[in-house]
């Protein structure tokens, strides 16, 4: 799998003015029922972060990059408990602009159909990239 594909222009753009902001930003990568825990990293460059995602061959992933991991890591409720750690896709969706996520489960990439006869998705694939 290409993750590095996973990017569009618009998270480079993104990517690109939180490291102009920042000195540099975390990355968790975590490969889902593989019976590790997740892998976290520093980038300072999208250079740096392109040769962290390229060479993975992985059925399934989850990338997570946060602007400011320390301020995720402490986030509070309204209650002032602590509230879920980042990973939490609760606090992935109400920190939108502060949290990038990715993710790809084994039963939506891999289609035994597609790997035993590819030409007959060829015209479908390439209408879908043209």
């Amino acid at each position: 799998m290409r993750y590095k594909e996973l990017f569009s222009h618009y998270h480079i753009a993104v990517l690109v003015d939180w490291l102009e902001e920042r000195p540099d930003v975390c990355v968790e990568i975590y490969f889902p029922h593989s019976g590790g825990g997740p892998s976290y990293y520093t980038i300072h460059s999208l250079a740096e972060l392109k040769n962290l995602v390229q060479p993975i061959n992985h059925p399934e992933i989850q990338i997570t990059i946060w602007k400011n991991r320390k301020q995720a890591d402490f986030e509070t409720d309204e209650s002032g408990t602590l509230d879920a750690l980042a990973s939490d896709l609760k606090w992935i969706y109400f920190h939108a602009d502060e949290v990038m996520y990715f993710s790809v489960q084994k039963n939506r990439n891999w289609s035994e159909s597609y790997a035993n006869h590819p030409d007959k998705y060829a015209k479908h694939i390439e209408a879908w990239n043209s």
